[in-house]
């Protein structure tokens, strides 16, 4: 243990206390003060750690605290505790006393401030305040709830509310290299936009070829040059030289020792390929039958083609000309607006290129039907989508009863007061379009109304409040409950009804759109 004198000459803890410069006061949690004071006294050493292990209740209030510490001035001595006890290690800092839970380790130049043991060095921690105690509480509560706000479960609810459909037709003037939208006055940004399309075309054959279609057959004799009778397995292979072609043993044949055998043996391949010419078959397959020599004293005979149906060069010629003719289709270069809804595509200025894949099957090959993979790229310009998004809000939001539906925009041209592309690369056309708007229903209002609630319980309450079913709800965690409490971890997607549905009509008439007409203003 340190000597008291040095404070602060030794920071990384105490010698041990058998080196006398401070004296140990044992003291039981039931001692009273004055007990406690006549045992100072009688330690022999100017420094004295009193250690309860367990505590003292007297200790532990501030006015026995500060008795002990005034006993201690009056005779001269310094006084640290070591203790267990966080009510009378509270207290005694507060004092401004050192602290430690066991007496070897007391820090004579931390009075009053906590101390952290690392493995062969102490660190004192500063004091901290009653200001910076509060910051450090209110710190953490805010991380608390932070955490709370920004970990709690999560919904998805997606959902096709009560809609309706307003329909708006405008003239639209547009160029690609135009930086910025005017919205009110319809002079827009255009881009080019680009669809894929696959379509297998097929056509009848016109074209023939020979077809081999009878195996040859053949007479061969068969010499067993062993001592021992040979059976010849039907199906057995022999090969034909210099080709290679392979003929079968038509019948099981028993060659005895020392005889000749006559059989019949059908080529594999049919065609006339099998009229092999005579003493071409030599051998077998087998090399087990290395006993039984073979041979054809006379040529195959049978082998034939026959003329089927097969693709020709005109036919592939015919569906090729057959998809370009299909470029100009009005079905072709509608690809183009469907793989990209939301934008208003400028029809008249798409362009088809085709690719075809190979003909199956290849020209030369019989069949009856050629067929042909032919891909359509088609590539037009059209009005941004962000653009047109603002433009329906411009021309159908205010009178809209709710927030726009998702997916629900979208733009057709009428084919009127049409132009080309002009010299500053602006084109025109009229437009009708069309997007659903939520009818008594907002994303505000599909969060209060299930927020906290079962997932069960939530759609039922949908369905009873606003009429709206098929309602999708995700989870996240997927084991919650209920809907989370924050409405703010609820998003709100409105989906448009499937195709075909029609959607709610916006006046007692049923009319199932408004008309409205807009020019944009005329350019400088």
């Amino acid at each position: 243990m340190t000597d008291p004198r040095g404070a602060g000459s030794d920071v990384s803890g105490a010698p041990p206390v058998s080196d006398g410069l401070a004296s140990v006061v044992l003291i039981e949690r039931r001692d009273d003060i004055a007990g406690i004071c006549g045992r100072l006294d009688a330690a022999p050493t100017y420094a004295v750690v009193v250690h309860a292990p367990d505590g003292n209740r007297q200790l532990s209030t501030q006015l026995g605290i500060r008795r002990l510490q005034r006993h201690a001035e009056d005779t001269g001595r310094v006084i640290a505790i070591a203790t267990r006890s966080r009510s009378l290690a509270t207290r005694a800092r507060l004092a401004g006393i050192p602290v430690s839970r066991r007496p070897e380790h007391v820090r004579w130049d931390a009075p009053g401030r906590r101390v952290v043991r690392l493995p062969g060095v102490s660190l004192a921690l500063p004091g901290v305040g009653r200001y910076v105690q509060f910051a450090v509480l209110a710190a953490a509560c805010l991380a608390v709830v932070g955490l709370a706000l920004s970990m709690g479960p999560t919904a998805t609810v997606r959902l096709t509310p009560p809609m309706r459909e307003f329909t708006a037709r405008v003239l639209v003037d547009a160029s690609t290299d135009r930086d910025t939208a005017d919205v009110p006055a319809a002079r827009l940004r255009a881009r080019e936009v680009s669809a894929a399309r696959r379509v297998t075309l097929a056509a009848p054959v016109t074209g023939t070829a020979l077809v081999p279609s009878t195996r040859a057959t053949v007479l061969i004799t068969m010499s067993n040059t062993g001592s021992t009778q040979v059976v010849v397995p039907k199906g057995e292979i022999l090969l034909a030289a210099p080709s290679g072609l392979r003929f079968q043993v038509d019948q099981e044949t028993s060659v005895p020792a020392g005889k000749t055998v006559v059989q019949q043996a059908s080529a594999l391949d049919p065609g006339e390929i099998g009229n092999v010419p005579a003493g071409a078959l030599g051998s077998w397959e087998d090399a087990n039958l290395k006993s039984v020599s073979v041979s054809n004293a006379a040529p195959g005979s049978g082998g034939a083609s026959q003329e089927r149906p097969a693709v020709s060069g005109a036919d592939v010629l015919g569906l090729l000309a057959l998809a370009d003719s299909m470029t100009t289709s009005p079905a072709i270069r509608q690809v183009v607006i469907d793989a990209n809804p939301g934008f208003g595509v400028f029809l008249r200025t798409a362009a088809v290129e085709v690719a075809a894949a190979d003909p199956v099957p290849a020209v030369g090959a019989a069949a009856e039907i050629l067929v042909l993979d032919v891909t359509f790229e088609v590539t037009a310009l059209a009005v941004e989508k962000a653009d047109l998004l603002a433009l329906v809000l411009d021309r159908l939001g205010p009178r809209a009863p709710g927030p726009l539906v998702s997916g629900s925009v979208r733009a057709v041209e009428t084919g009127a007061r049409q132009s080309d592309i002009e010299e500053d690369g602006v084109m025109t056309s009229e437009f009708d379009i069309t997007a659903a708007f939520a009818d008594g229903v907002t994303t505000s209002s599909v969060r209060s109304a299930i927020h906290g609630r079962l997932t069960s319980r939530a759609r039922s309450h949908l369905e009873d409040r606003y009429g709206i079913e098929n309602v999708e709800l995700d989870m996240n965690p997927g084991v919650s409950p209920l809907v989370p409490w924050f409405q703010f971890r609820i998003d709100v997607e409105f989906r448009p009804a499937n195709t075909g549905e029609p959607a709610k009509t916006q006046d007692a008439d049923r009319t199932p759109t408004t008309t409205a007409t807009a020019s944009p203003s005329p350019r400088p």
